[in-house]
């Protein structure tokens, strides 16, 4: 794809510029642009030069993930280590254990995570991450379904025996089944490859900000729902006096619906003030995460007496 494609399209990156403004074409001394093309089997390579250009356009080796790095010193030609962050946010401390069988993406996702300010931990298989998990106490776990030995739905199912921590899941297959099996495997989103940066730092900044916790604008500490007590300061629910483990975002979902008792909320209400996306927010997880709720607060899961569905439009609590 040439620099001159549409400029609409997601898959084309605008070169940044930094310093003086020089005329098309040129660049300061010293100075180096390139793009990083990762196709949809995962491999990557690089095409520098002066113009934006020089990745294949969709359908060629794959379809095309094209994020183009800025200004850069000039590396060894086909190199990526030239360099070491794409932008240069505030480091926040929080960790991201990065399970990947691939790697050169690894490092490139690894990269662009650390120029976000995040502290990333790479694995190559779910037994290194399953490792990492056993010492490390990380903040959010981005895991990819293609792994060696043990997969990624299975290695998700054992992490949310015994830990709450956020798992986004990262798949090449766009198959609903797959989908679905990821998200009631305990993951709380996924990103199909092909993806854009912008789009899988978007996923995780809402996964993060979400993880803090519910706000409840109302000061309101309690909530009760039949037999089920909501406290949102504590993160807790019982159920019967016996406490029911939620993830966070089945949490988080239960506290939105319960604070406004038996208002219907549909499905983008729902992405909205629980997973905080707009336009590329899939209703299929909030569909598979009211499966997962209602298996754990439900007596009846198949006959639902707290979290109704409302025909055509979406959910509600009944108070």
């Amino acid at each position: 794809m040439g620099a001159g494609g549409d400029p609409g399209d997601p898959t084309r990156a605008a070169a940044t510029h930094h310093g003086p403004r020089r005329t098309p074409g040129s660049l300061a001394p010293g100075i180096g642009r390139y793009r990083i093309c990762v196709n949809g089997f995962g491999s990557l390579f690089r095409r520098s030069g002066d113009r934006a250009g020089g990745c294949p356009a969709p359908g060629h080796l794959g379809p095309a993930f094209i994020e183009e790095q800025g200004p850069v010193p000039p590396g060894r030609p086909g190199s990526t280590r030239s360099a070491r962050r794409w932008h240069h946010g505030p480091v926040t401390g929080q960790l991201i254990v990065l399970v990947d069988d691939d790697a050169r993406l690894r490092e490139i996702v690894g990269m662009a995570l650390e120029g976000e300010g995040y502290r990333v931990l790479p694995a190559g298989s779910a037994e290194e991450a399953s490792d990492l998990l056993a010492r490390e106490e990380p903040d959010l776990l981005i895991l990819d379904v293609m792994l060696p030995g043990q997969d990624g739905f299975e290695l998700c199912r054992d992490v949310r025996t015994r830990s709450p921590v956020p798992i986004l899941m990262l798949t090449a297959k766009t198959d609903t089944v797959d989908v679905v099996v990821g998200l009631e495997s305990g993951a709380d989103d996924y990103v199909t490859k092909p993806f854009v940066t912008k789009e899988l730092v978007a996923r995780i900044r809402a996964l993060l900000r979400r993880s803090r916790g519910p706000e409840d604008g109302n000061g309101q500490r309690r909530i009760a729902v039949g037999d089920l007590e909501i406290l949102p300061d504590a993160a807790s629910v019982t159920k019967g006096g016996e406490e029911i483990h939620l993830t966070k975002t089945e949490f988080r979902l239960l506290t939105t619906m319960a604070s406004r008792p038996n208002q219907v909320f549909t499905r983008e209400m729902l992405l909205s003030q629980v997973w905080e996306y707009d336009y590329f927010g899939d209703s299929r997880i909030v569909d598979v995460h009211i499966r997962r709720l209602r298996s754990k607060i439900e007596a009846d899961p198949r006959r639902p007496e707290i979290v109704q569905t409302v025909r055509g439009i979406g959910y509600k609590v009944v108070g």
